[in-house]
């Protein structure tokens, strides 16, 4: 038993990490937090990522400009 100490003492240290780990992403998930970079455009999962967002304030992409505006812009 003795010789395997180390082997146990790692094993218990990287349990621990991954638990905190996810601990901390369900606590950021809960408060509406994300891991988010906030670049949609470029992002395969844009239309279920910010959904909500988008319909509700009529913009296309998550930079704050509406629909209008950037028609007018261009």
């Amino acid at each position: 038993m003795l010789q395997y100490l180390p082997t146990i003492i790692i094993c218990i240290v990287l349990a621990a990490f991954f638990g905190l780990l996810i601990w901390s992403m369900i606590r950021d998930k809960k408060k509406g937090k994300s891991s988010c970079g906030g670049c949609c455009s470029s992002c395969a999962m844009s239309g279920h990522c910010h959904p909500a967002a988008q319909k509700s304030t009529g913009q296309t992409k998550n930079d704050g400009t509406p629909k209008a505006e950037k028609g007018a812009t261009q």
